[in-house]
Parts: C-alpha cells; structure tokens; sequence
C-alpha cells in the first residue's frame, strides 16, 4: 500500500470514529422530559402530577356543564384511591350540581308547558271559537313527555347520589 492509500483510509476512519461519538451524544446525551429543566413534573412526582391535572380537567368540565365527563374523570381516580377526599368533594359538587341542572330544565319546561296552556286557556275564555292546531297539539304533548322524562332523570339521579353517598 502506498502512503496516499493509509491517508485516506485513516481519515475515513477518524471521521467514521467521529460520526459514532456525535451520533452517541446526540441519541443517549440528551436530556429526557422528566429530568428536563422547567419541566411540568419538576418538584413533584408523575403521578400526583395526574392527579392535579385531572382535578383541574374536571373541574373545567363540571363548570362548563359537562357533568358526565367531569364524572368519569373524578371516578377513574376514585378507583385508583377511593379514600381521597379532595375527590370525593368534587363528584358530590358535580353530583349536586348535575342535580341542580335537572331541576332546572325540568322548571323550564313546567314553565313553557303552563304558558302553552295559559295562551290556551286565554284564547279559550277570549270568546274564541279557535280550537288548537296540530302543530299545537305536538308541540304540547313533546313538552310534556320531555318534562316527564326530565323528571324521571332527576329522580334517577338523586337515587344514584344517595347510593353513591352511602357507599
């Protein structure tokens, strides 16, 4: 082999050699997420980190209305420590105020029901011969079996509550 030929070959290995060092640090010297400077799980573990991040998820659902996902994320932790209060506290705020929305829907209903009924009646009493349309005649039976289902829902969910409570 000539000189020029032992050249070449040891600069191809030294810069294969230098490719295999910068690769190593790029691929095992890089920090990992739960090590990494301002991290969210920084001064905490992982898993009360969840915790926190899933109170506050369903916190967010429970104001927003979402009742039934804001449960399924306080029952998932509830599984995982059914002796956590704070949760505890949060599916009894969600319960009752699921509670409250029923109660409310149902009032709006018994309320557009009885004007229904009172625009009825008035036009009844007014000396009109009109009798009700159709359309009316739907329209107020579709308000009162929603009232009844809403009702129904209501009760269901105060049976739960109380079961739930009892447990």
């Amino acid at each position: 082999m000539n000189r020029r030929t032992l050249i070449i070959i040891a600069a191809g290995g030294a810069l294969l050699l230098a490719l295999l060092v910068v690769g190593g640090i790029f691929l095992f010297g890089r920090e990992k997420p739960d090590d990494a400077k301002g991290s969210a799980f920084q001064g905490g573990d992982r898993e009360s980190q969840k915790r926190s991040n899933t109170l506050l998820v369903a916190r967010e659902y429970f104001e927003a209305g979402e009742f039934q996902r804001a449960l399924d994320l306080v029952d998932d932790l509830l599984i995982e420590n059914p002796a956590d209060e704070d949760v505890r506290r949060l599916r009894d705020e969600i319960l009752d105020g699921r509670r409250r929305s029923a109660a409310e829907e149902a009032d709006a209903i018994a309320s557009a029901a009885a004007q229904a009924a009172a625009r009825a009646a008035a036009q009844t009493a007014g000396g009109s011969s009109r009798q009700p349309t159709a359309a009316e005649i739907d329209a107020q039976a579709r308000l009162e079996e929603q009232r009844r289902l809403v009702q129904e829902a209501a009760e269901q969910r105060r049976q739960e509550a109380d079961a739930a409570r009892a447990a």
